[in-house]
């Protein structure tokens, strides 16, 4: 199940994918989703509205795991963060894509559109 699971969010865990325990994934599913989501999301955003699960009419807003509370705390943390921009969120993801599937930890790559 913990392979399955650091399998399925491997984008989202970027940097911490062997870090925890089954038990820690287990509970962080629901956030994990959230952030997944929000991942393709802004994958096919164009600029004119935000469809991730936090994304409101006052800006752009994605849910993601915070690396800086993560290691600190040794589980999985999230934050809040604001769009910095669709061309600039897009190489934001592109880099995670690069360098996640660099490590050998995915077979298939499903790169976000242009």
């Amino acid at each position: 199940m913990t392979e399955l699971l650091r399998h399925r969010y491997r984008y989202q865990l970027d940097g911490f994918g062997n870090s925890f325990t089954e038990e820690q994934l287990t509970l962080s599913l629901g956030p994990l989703e959230n952030c997944r989501r929000d991942m393709e999301s802004c994958q096919k955003c164009n600029g004119s509205s935000c469809r991730t699960t936090v994304g409101h009419k006052d800006g752009r807003y994605y849910y993601a795991l915070q690396p800086e509370s993560t290691a600190s705390y040794g589980y999985p943390c999230f934050a809040i963060y604001k769009c910095p921009g669709v061309l600039v969120r897009k190489e934001e993801i592109f880099a995670i894509y690069r360098r996640v599937n660099s490590q050998g930890n995915s077979k298939v790559i499903q790169m976000p559109p242009r």
